[in-house]
Parts: structure tokens; C-alpha cells; sequence
């Protein structure tokens, strides 16, 4: 399976655009003046443009990527971790494909779980049904319907079980320089306790994005 270099994934604030426009780049540590001068986040150039006024009024953190250029052209609170719900994801997506890539698994592979299905829109009764699903599909409901279900019996098959996997996705955040990311979940959804949810910055979510377009 081909994961077009067009998928620019769901709700990461992640903009490939071009622009006309020559600046002399200079790196600045985090937190200074920005202006319309270039300064560093991480290890991503962040050379604005000027004529980008985004509403940052209503935008508590994100980035705009301009992925031709390979410079971040507007970005706000880039560096700190809110909770990112169904983003999770991603970081499933990317660890299943790895998985195939390397042999483990088959995008044929059969995923067979139980699933209650209520008898009839208005009826307060259910039954129990047992699906099966191939690798492949379990993870385009994952990516397109965001399915919350079929996100854990992904991790579930993956990892063995669903703690398992988690902490692999901790342990690829970590590889891949994310030390602003924590996953308590595969599908993104609230933890009972707020501290536990799910959480990760802009500037770790352009890491993960750059990752995953790879394949």
C-alpha cells in the first residue's frame, strides 16, 4: 500500500504552499522577537511570511508548513504539548505500515474481533457478531472514518495487546525526537484522569507528519 505524498492527514495544521518570496534566514533561539525575521523551532527554520495574517485569536497553537521550501511560515505556541484527539492516529498509521514494510504483517492479514450491534435503530436490544477485516481495511476506517473501535483492535493485533502498543507509539515519539508527545491511547479519545489524554505540540506533529510522508 502507497500512502500518497497528497495525504496531508487529518486536523495537523500543516499547509504545503509556495511563496514568491527571498529572505535572508538567521537562526534565533525559541521565544524571540519574531517579527518577520527567521528564527529556529527545533530543528525547522521558521521564516514567516508577511503577508500571512492568520486569525490567532481563535488559534491556541499550530504551523503552516510550506513542505517545498521546507520552512514553517507561521506558527503560534509550536513548542507546547495540548491534547490532540484524533491525531493519535497517525502515529498507529505509521507503525502498522512500518510493520508490513518490514515483513511482520500483511496488508491481507485477517483481523477477527466481536462487535454488539443493536437489533434495530429503536430497539434497546443487541447481539453479538463476529467480523473480519484485512489489515489494510482496519486501517483505511482508522485513517478516513477516524473508527475509534477499529483503532484498538489495530493496536490490539500489533502489539499483542493495546498497552503494548501504546508503548511502542511512546517509544517511536521518542525516536523520533517528539520529547513534547505522550500517547495513553491508539484512538485519541479523553482518559478519565485530564493529565493522561493524549497530548502533543505543532512543532512534534510536523516531526510525525514528515515521518509518515515518507511512505
Amino acid at each position: 500500500m502507497t500512502f500518497s505524498r497528497n495525504w496531508y492527514f487529518l486536523f495537523i495544521l500543516i499547509l504545503s504552499a509556495q511563496f514568491a518570496t527571498a529572505q535572508v534566514r538567521k537562526d534565533y533561539p525559541v521565544g524571540a522577537t519574531k517579527s518577520n525575521q527567521s528564527y529556529a523551532l527545533g530543528n525547522f527554520v521558521v521564516d514567516p511570511y508577511p503577508h500571512l495574517v492568520p486569525s490567532e485569536s481563535k488559534i491556541r497553537a499550530g504551523l503552516l508548513y510550506d513542505a517545498e521550501k521546507e520552512v514553517i511560515v507561521w506558527e503560534k505556541n509550536g513548542a507546547y504539548a495540548y491534547p490532540m484527539a484524533s491525531i493519535t492516529k497517525m502515529m498507529v498509521a505509521l507503525l502498522a505500515v512500518e510493520d508490513v514494510l518490514d515483513g511482520k504483517h500483511s496488508w491481507n492479514s485477517l483481523i477477527n474481533y466481536s462487535v454488539r450491534v443493536r437489533k434495530s435503530r429503536r430497539s434497546r436490544k443487541y447481539y453479538t457478531v463476529n467480523v473480519s477485516y484485512t489489515l489494510k481495511d482496519i486501517l483505511t476506517s482508522v485513517m478516513v472514518s477516524s473508527n475509534n473501535k477499529n483503532s484498538e483492535m489495530l493496536a490490539q493485533y500489533l502489539g499483542g495487546t493495546v498497552s503494548n502498543f501504546v508503548i511502542r507509539m511512546n517509544r517511536k515519539a521518542k525516536e523520533l525526537g517528539m520529547n513534547n508527545t505522550f500517547y495513553s491511547n491508539p484512538s485519541g479519545l479523553p482518559a478519565k484522569n485530564r493529565s493522561n489524554d493524549n497530548r502533543s505540540s505543532p512543532h512534534d506533529l510536523l516531526i510525525l507528519a514528515l515521518e509518515s510522508m515518507k511512505y
